[in-house]
């Protein structure tokens, strides 16, 4: 099966929703072998991981501007998977096609990298090759998984500037993956890439600033950060925006400016910001009251792993009659939803 069969199987069995769902890696991987499309394996585990589907969903899909988004994809694609653009456009046109936007897709004319060669251009200091190599250690695609090998072939990639590799390689000391953690190092590998607006990069740093973690703890730094990661649109910062916001960290606290930047999460399936939307709902914070809204919005956010969301459905399931009563939305939605209460 090839892999634009494979989207459009997935979408008919899931709907369109699952192209901006983390999921869609592992369905594509039970219908085809990935194997067999090793640059293919690269592109949709990026795709995936950095939400490059929810941004396409969430900007409509009449057909002009939905392909005008696609050209932006693709080359957010190339760049952050550090693939070949051929690659990122045929991943991305496979993903028009299984949304009915393209009649036909052009499979390119090989399907990504010969390990023998790649690895012996990858010692000669090619920096592309170098990150990939290091891309397979980590998950272990075609060779042993190894952190401290990953490791290695990030830092050659990063001493030449290739912003991913930069990325990699301060997530991996930020989580003491194949090295002693160390988050002073992680800030400065994740500066390094947020300077040339690696936008994961700059919502770790944002991340590593509210935290003071390698740093000392600075909310304003750390809303900035927020700011620049969400100005691409990345759906973590633009869910962090709202959290500062609605706790007044850095910034006046503003239920209004949470909704905002809750609501650009959401719209691309973010579960946590869900959750939180929920509880702006919930409680009437910078929006109009709206219990059965709320309600949904923890619903969604369970479905897709929030912790936090299903902890408030199972209280919500477990209280007894009179508190429910005194809850007041809480029972009429149990009983209506059928969460569990009697």
């Amino acid at each position: 099966m090839k892999l634009q069969d494979a989207m459009k199987k997935a979408v008919g069995m899931f709907g369109a929703d699952v192209i901006g769902e983390r999921r869609l890696f592992c369905i594509l991987d039970d219908f085809l072998s990935f194997d067999e499309y090793p640059a293919m394996k690269q592109a949709m585990r990026v795709f995936s991981r950095r939400s490059i589907g929810r941004d396409l969903l969430c900007r409509g899909t009449e057909r002009e501007g939905y392909l005008k988004s696609a050209s932006e994809a693709k080359r957010s694609l190339a760049v952050s998977s550090a693939i070949r653009r051929e690659f990122a456009d045929y991943a991305i046109d496979c993903v028009s096609y299984a949304l009915g936007h393209l009649e036909s897709v052009d499979e390119p004319l090989d399907h990504g990298f010969d390990a023998a060669a790649d690895l012996s251009r990858a010692d000669e200091g090619d920096a592309y090759l170098q990150l990939i190599m290091g891309e397979k250690c980590f998950y272990g695609d075609g060779l042993p998984q190894d952190y401290a090998e990953a490791l290695s072939w990030y830092r050659k990639a990063a001493d030449q500037g290739d912003a991913g590799a930069e990325f990699c390689l301060g997530w991996m000391y930020e989580n003491g993956l194949g090295v002693t953690r160390d988050c002073a190092e992680a800030l400065k590998w994740y500066r390094l890439a947020a300077d040339q607006d690696y936008a994961e990069a700059e919502n770790s740093l944002g991340e590593l600033y509210r935290g003071g973690l390698g740093t000392p703890q600075d909310y304003g730094e750390a809303v900035r950060w927020f700011y620049r990661a969400a100005r691409q649109g990345n759906a973590d910062a633009e869910n962090s925006l709202g959290t500062m916001y609605a706790g007044g960290f850095g910034v006046l606290r503003d239920y209004s400016e949470a909704l905002k930047w809750y609501l650009r999460a959401a719209a691309k399936h973010h579960p946590t910001a869900r959750y939180n939307l929920g509880c702006l709902c919930e409680h009437g914070l910078g929006t109009p009251r709206d219990d059965a809204k709320a309600l949904s919005l923890f619903r969604l956010a369970a479905a897709d792993g929030e912790p936090d969301a299903k902890k408030k459905l199972e209280f919500l399931s477990r209280l007894d009659e009179p508190r429910q009563q005194r809850m007041g939305w809480a029972g009429r939605l149990i009983h209506a939803f059928g969460l569990g209460g009697k």
